[in-house]
């Protein structure tokens, strides 16, 4: 069955409604047609090869009677469920080097996602975002199947990805999206009978390894947007207390400039989301270890009590997940301990952040409201960590006070 790229872009084209005026007649035919592609090129060597074409390309459109029709996206989509399949069925059928190249392409391919935003593909971020989740299903497929004894530059094409990307975090989800299916597919019971026994071993080995690169990476993520969040904020807050001395409403410049930081303050925020995720599948998952080591390089546990009183996108919130999925986790008694006795001044310092940033609402109570899923959470976690390590409470009963 060999289509030509055009005959296949006009089916998905019919397929995903961007052709009007379609009657049912054609769109079935053109159904059927993709269907029979997706089985024939799931075993397909050079449907294959089409397919992985289609993803590198920049823009994909197609030339009707109205004009140039842009179908990247669907597209796409579209080409890596097909490939998806093929590695599925075949790629434990290439040689070493076929696959090293197949690997290599899809690596090529995440990167040029990662700065394709506002590029010559003129993709938006959400539709980005759609291509980069399918590429980090494919990604951890691929290092199931290869890291660390095939594939062992994993880490160094993972981090490739990573700093390709220039401000919108497309390749900071790729890698950690990636990487939290393959904790989750070879740690997870619910998955374990997708990958056998020995293979999950050798990818959770792999990882070991590669943790005192990988664990440092986000811990600096985190501290470079968390600089620019505070920044930002503290800016926010010298602008709105300047307008309340002046007592009048901004100007058009001022408005304009107070909109860029607030913009730069939500941005860092959501740059901090992808990187808490990820860090709350190792804290349910990984060694406990790593999150609680103090060294130079970082300490999580830390970064996880002083965000409590980080409130912008939730990141709080996200920030209690992670101790949550530990207090959920076999601790020895100096872990335990010092999640006990550091969270009362963190959960102190949280609520005077919280008050101090409603000190000018009307209402003087707003802030309990804007931080009850906050305090909900705070309250699951606190008894998670007494319930699950009750034995540290009735050995020594002072710690209670």
């Amino acid at each position: 069955m060999d289509l030509q790229p055009h005959v296949l872009l006009k089916a998905i084209a019919i397929s995903a409604g961007l052709i009007p005026a379609t009657n049912n007649t054609v769109r079935s035919e053109a159904y059927e047609l993709l269907q029979n592609f997706k089985v024939y090129a799931s075993t397909d060597h050079n449907s294959a090869r089409m397919c992985l074409q289609m993803i590198q390309s920049p823009q994909l459109v197609l030339e009707e009677t109205h004009g140039l029709l842009n179908v990247t996206v669907s597209a796409k989509l579209f080409s890596m469920t097909v490939l998806q399949k093929y590695v599925q069925l075949q790629y434990g059928k290439l040689d070493r080097k076929d696959a090293a190249m197949l690997r290599s392409n899809v690596v090529e391919t995440a990167r040029m996602t990662a700065n394709s935003v506002g590029g010559n593909s003129n993709m938006k971020e959400s539709e980005c975002k759609l291509i980069a989740s399918k590429l980090s299903d494919m990604l951890s497929d691929l290092a199931a199947r290869d890291f660390p004894q095939r594939w062992m530059e994993f880490w160094t094409d993972l981090l490739s990805i990573w700093t390709a990307e220039e401000d919108v975090g497309i390749g900071t989800k790729i890698c950690l999206d990636c990487l939290i299916i393959l904790i989750e597919n070879c740690t997870d019971s619910d998955y374990n009978s997708k990958i056998d026994t020995k293979r999950r071993n050798d990818v959770l080995q792999g990882l070991n390894e590669v943790s005192g690169q990988m664990l440092p990476r986000v811990y600096s993520l985190l501290s470079t947007q968390y600089s620019q969040l505070a920044a930002s904020k503290s800016m926010i807050g010298q602008m709105e207390a300047f307008l309340r001395q002046e007592a009048r409403p901004p100007t058009p410049e001022e408005q304009q400039q107070y909109n860029k930081v607030i913009q730069t303050r939500d941005s860092a925020a959501k740059q901090m989301e992808p990187a808490l995720t990820f860090l709350s599948t190792v804290c349910a998952f990984m060694p406990v270890e790593w999150m609680f080591v103090q060294n130079a390089d970082y300490d999580f546990t830390s970064v996880f009590l002083h965000l409590l009183g980080e409130s912008t996108n939730n990141i709080n919130v996200l920030a209690v997940t992670c101790l949550d999925k530990l207090a959920h986790r076999k601790l020895e008694e100096s872990q335990w301990f010092r999640l006990i006795s550091c969270l009362p001044n963190a959960v102190s310092v949280a609520n005077e952040t919280a008050i101090s940033s409603h000190q000018n609402d009307l209402s003087p109570n707003r802030h309990i409201v804007d931080f009850l899923l906050f305090h909900k959470s705070l309250s699951k976690f606190l008894a998670s960590l007494l319930q699950n390590h009750i034995s540290f409470v009735t050995t020594d009963k002072d710690v209670v006070s």
